[in-house]
């Protein structure tokens, strides 16, 4: 038996046409010590039926529903996490109901993640994309840089973590991820001042590095397609407004520590940190091929010619500005 406890929560609302590929990728992985916690959050299709069926068909695996009021995905990750025993080490694999698990070796794989870095040097492990941050004092906001995301991401990024890779970035992101009982115990859970969503992973990540712990991004194969969730053709309409709020809280909030951070020797580690591959990983081999590659910039090309177009475009624009800036100013110190 894993010295670790495994947590599988998958917060959903609404996935009755996609929630049983979802929970099979979990069945799949369920050791002797992992449980898996479907959270409604707000369900008023079918899925919970579904479920239901699921936990009829595997009594052998251990599956407890959560309920959760519609409160969204910050509140009800929070929620079960609260009401799930988080006593020695437990490992809390966190997905969204638009994330079906491909790997047959997620347990065994976390497992040796934690034993080579360290339970208790391993702050949040995201599995879909990681970058660092940086103030932007203007907008009074934080910003992203060295965005790299993995290739089984959405397509977000021109820098591509290969399958079963690690980096360490000052921020890991979900969804999926994997937050240990060690990470709440002496960090805590997730910032609601944030609710509904996004930023709270950066948040959880900067409070981490003021602990000291250290941040991943692992290229675990999941399937996640741009169409199922929040990548989608149409945004939810609210998505601007709450990313420029919880910018600018964390700005307000993480000023004097980044402002710190910047001048330190782990800062330039962590911005300049490569990819690298533990050797004890158990890799399968059909997700190590060129294949990933073209899928991945495949992806990339439909998010680029997609609804989000405009705004790679402008992201583009501000890094070609800021270049320009650069230049002028190192110009000006050799006249």
């Amino acid at each position: 038996m894993s010295a670790y406890a495994f947590n599988y929560i998958v917060t959903i609302h609404n996935k009755q046409d996609l929630i049983e590929s979802v929970m099979v990728g979990l069945i799949n992985n369920c050791g002797e010590n992992s449980t898996i916690y479907p959270v409604l959050d707000g369900c008023t299709d079918n899925t919970e039926k579904i479920i239901d069926s699921l936990i009829e068909k595997n009594k052998n695996i251990s599956i407890k529903k959560i309920y959760a009021p519609d409160v969204h995905e910050i509140k009800s990750i929070n929620l079960a996490l609260k009401q799930i025993p988080q006593e020695g080490k437990v490992l809390n694999i966190i997905l969204q109901d638009d994330v079906i698990l491909s790997d047959k070796n997620v347990e065994e794989n976390l497992a040796k993640i934690y034993d080579n870095l360290g339970f208790e040097n391993v702050g949040t492990l995201g599995f879909r994309h990681g970058t660092s941050l940086i103030l932007d004092h203007r907008k009074k906001e934080v910003r992203e840089t060295d965005l790299i995301e993995s290739c089984f991401g959405t397509g977000m990024s021109s820098t591509v973590l290969a399958p079963y890779h690690l980096v360490e970035r000052m921020v890991s992101i979900r969804s999926p991820e994997c937050i240990s009982s060690y990470v709440l115990e002496n960090v805590g859970y997730l910032d609601e001042a944030l609710a509904p969503y996004t930023w709270d992973n950066h948040d959880l990540s900067i409070r981490c590095l003021q602990k000291n712990l250290r941040n991943f991004v692992f290229a675990l194969p999941f399937i996640s397609d741009v169409q199922w969730g929040g990548m989608r053709e149409n945004p939810h309409p609210e998505l601007d407004r709450v990313q420029n709020r919880n910018k600018q809280y964390l700005y307000k909030k993480h000023f004097g520590f980044l402002v710190e951070f910047k001048k330190t020797k782990r800062y330039l580690e962590v911005r300049l940190a490569q990819p690298f591959l533990l050797p004890t990983i158990s890799i399968d081999g059909s997700f190590v091929t060129m294949d990933m590659a073209k899928n991945y910039s495949l992806k990339r090309s439909q998010i680029l010619n997609s609804k989000w177009k405009e705004f790679y475009i402008d992201v583009i624009r501000k890094r070609l500005r800021n270049l320009l800036y650069f230049s002028l100013r190192v110009r000006n110190l050799f006249k």
